[in-house]
């Protein structure tokens, strides 16, 4: 199917799918610049050398250079990542600009894995520190990896040269996908699920049949009882998840949200997050949420997630083409999926315990800001969709789902 060209950009004024987006976003950024400075807040003050120290300031910086990010990329048209470029001793190639973000993401990726060069905390090294005019950042590649695949996935599979139908690009689609997994598996089986199940929800939107995703079953099945089953710390998570009041981490969130009643104890004024409740700011800060806001404080920021994924899936639907519906769909999934599977954890929701923020709540630095870029990329998607006064084509995104391919597979 051929790409739909590049239309004007639609103002704000006249996009009011692009708008709600960007108003959930910026709404979530600024319930994080609120909580995580309560959640970190303490009766016991502990000075440090440099104000970037602080997690609370940390993530305030980060959290305002993210909405610079999210105002500004939207305006990017989104067709820019799958351009064709002719090059040398290889010829011509589809989505070159997604492909050199691929390659950066698994570069820093394979970084991490040289001792020496990875930071490590426990036994895993998942972060590179770089030093940044006397502050140092942080940089969890498999973050930058979740989106690159996504985004090079949608542009080379929609692109008119490829026949995402046939067996042998799915095969290459696999190889791609298990290469990006491959880097991240063995040091945070968890981000190399949600990396893996992106990817295999972008090959669907993107055109590949369903069926043939059943190749990763057995793979996934090997790699689940090698790296989890034999693993006893992270087959412990498992037992966890069938005992969440015997386990210190849920237990305590658990205590957290039920302590809070429905009206909460007020901004500020939470007791469990100080010296019993872990990760406060990150991987728990959905129970200091609903402790010092309440249920009803926690059913208001579920409903605000749940207008934010129905906002998405209307920008994949309303897509002008198939690449947009890709993008707006796979990136929106990594984002809804990485928010359900935190709340998740947060209420015991058999889902074993894994250390994962809540997307634009929690406290962040790079990652936070990557995912701002990938929002912007669903709103530049809304901002050339169609209209009744201006039509792109003559069938939806839905529709071409549910339309046969022109293109047999093998």
């Amino acid at each position: 199917m051929a790409r739909t060209p590049s239309q004007p950009r639609l103002p704000l004024s006249q996009n009011a799918t692009g708008t709600s987006v960007l108003v959930l976003t910026l709404a979530l950024l600024a319930i994080g610049v609120v909580m995580v400075p309560s959640a970190v807040s303490s009766l016991r003050v502990v000075e440090v050398e440099h104000w970037w120290s602080r997690v609370s300031h940390r993530h305030i910086v980060f959290a305002v250079a993210s909405a610079v990010v999210l105002m500004t990329f939207w305006r990017m048209d989104y067709h820019w990542l799958a351009r064709t470029r002719r090059l040398p001793l290889v010829g011509v190639v589809s989505g070159v600009p997604a492909l050199v973000l691929l390659l950066a993401a698994v570069g820093l990726g394979v970084l991490v894995l040289i001792p020496g060069v990875g930071h490590k905390v426990g036994d895993y090294a998942r972060w590179l520190r770089v030093p940044a005019g006397g502050v140092e950042l942080s940089v969890q590649p498999s973050e930058f990896i979740k989106i690159a695949l996504v985004v090079f996935l949608a542009a080379w599979l929609t692109h008119p040269n490829t026949q995402p139908r046939r067996l042998w690009t799915f095969v290459a689609a696999a190889l791609v996908t298990g290469a990006c997994v491959g880097v991240i598996i063995t040091q945070d089986f968890g981000t190399a699920a949600v990396v893996g199940l992106s990817a295999a929800v972008t090959m669907i939107l993107a055109g590949v049949p369903w069926y043939y995703l059943g190749v990763f079953i057995p793979a996934s099945a090997g790699a689940f009882w090698l790296l989890v089953v034999n693993v006893p710390y992270r087959w412990s998570r498992f037992e966890a998840m069938m005992d969440p009041w015997g386990t210190y981490h849920t237990k305590w969130g658990l205590v957290a949200i039920l302590s809070g009643g429905w009206w909460g104890k007020g901004l500020g004024e939470g007791t469990i997050k100080q010296g019993y409740l872990p990760e406060r700011s990150t991987d728990y800060i959905f129970s200091v949420w609903c402790e010092e806001l309440g249920l009803v404080g926690g059913a208001l920021l579920l409903l605000l997630l749940a207008v934010w994924m129905f906002q998405v899936r209307r920008a994949a639907v309303r897509a002008p083409d198939r690449f947009g519906l890709a993008l707006a769909g796979g990136v929106g999934f990594v984002v809804a999926m990485q928010s359900l599977l935190h709340i998740a954890v947060n209420l015991a929701a058999y889902v074993p315990p894994k250390g994962i923020g809540l997307p634009f709540v929690s406290a962040g630095g790079t990652s936070m800001l990557i995912l701002a870029a990938a929002v912007a990329m669903i709103v530049s998607v809304t901002s050339r969709s169609r209209t009744d006064e201006t039509p792109l084509q003559s069938e939806s995104p839905a529709a071409m789902i549910a339309a046969k391919p022109a293109e047999p597979a093998e």
